[in-house]
């Protein structure tokens, strides 16, 4: 075969090799679009944003009554208190326009001020010195609840399901010293144990679990008189562990 034949066969298949294109790239896939934010969980939100403003209102109210000698005087007198609302000792005091103040006064339905010689188990903050307290009320609980069960929900929950569990009166004398009774730190836990069985059972769970912990560590410490009634003071203890224990079969069958 001609030499002059086989190069122009070469050069014909070279050129014929660079006009082919590589086929064109497949676009990329768009990215799922993320799912719209449920309207429940955008609520739960903003409740949860308004409770955490209830209690820095709660903090800074009690900071400005430290100042205040007018209002903690007539506020602590109980005659004064049964004959006005709450709201006119802080319209009437000096300090009216400051903003705590105000925040508390257009937030009537979601702040108890009040008068507590004992320990106010709701309590966020305390005038210092005295025994006037701030708390919040359940009424942003029960809003945010009504939404279902959402971890915004459980956040407030939780908070007072803390300040239960810390307010608990002695075991034996539980009225005696104005902590919270045992029937009312139970309707409250039961409450949340039927509120949150969905996705955030296992946040209750962890909560049960450092309340049974806690107890247990209050259960050794028990002071008592003499041993008879550090006895019964521990049984007390023990009949609160059972009944957080209770709540969740998984925590009887670990033996937690």
């Amino acid at each position: 075969m001609p030499t002059r034949f086989v190069i122009v066969c070469l050069l014909l298949t070279l050129a014929g090799c660079a006009n082919q294109q590589p086929p064109p790239a497949m676009p990329a896939a768009a990215p799922a679009p993320a799912p719209a934010p449920r309207a429940e969980d955008e609520q739960a939100q903003a409740i949860l944003a308004a409770f955490r403003e209830d209690i820095a209102a709660c903090q800074a109210f009690t900071a400005a009554a430290k100042g205040d000698p007018g209002f903690i005087d007539a506020f602590l007198a109980e005659d004064r208190r049964r004959a006005q609302p709450t709201a006119a000792f802080l319209a009437q005091s000096p300090k009216a326009s400051d903003p705590a103040y105000r925040y508390v006064l257009s937030h009537q339905h979601y702040l108890d001020i009040g008068v507590d010689y004992h320990g106010m188990p709701w309590a966020a903050s305390w005038v210092e010195g005295q025994a006037i307290y701030c708390a919040p009320t359940f009424r942003r609980l029960d809003e945010i609840e009504a939404l279902g069960e959402t971890g915004a929900g459980w956040e407030v929950r939780r908070f007072f399901l803390d300040k239960a569990l810390a307010g608990l009166g002695r075991p034996t004398d539980p009225i005696a010293d104005g902590r919270l009774d045992d029937r009312t730190f139970e309707s409250l836990v039961q409450d949340a144990a039927r509120r949150y069985r969905g996705p955030l059972q296992p946040a209750f769970r962890s909560w049960l679990q450092q309340a049974v912990a806690r107890l247990e560590q209050q259960r050794q410490d028990s002071p008592g008189a003499d041993r008879r009634s550090a006895r019964a003071s521990q049984s007390a203890v023990g009949r609160r562990i059972a009944f957080l224990r209770g709540l969740h079969p998984a925590m009887e069958s670990s033996g937690f």
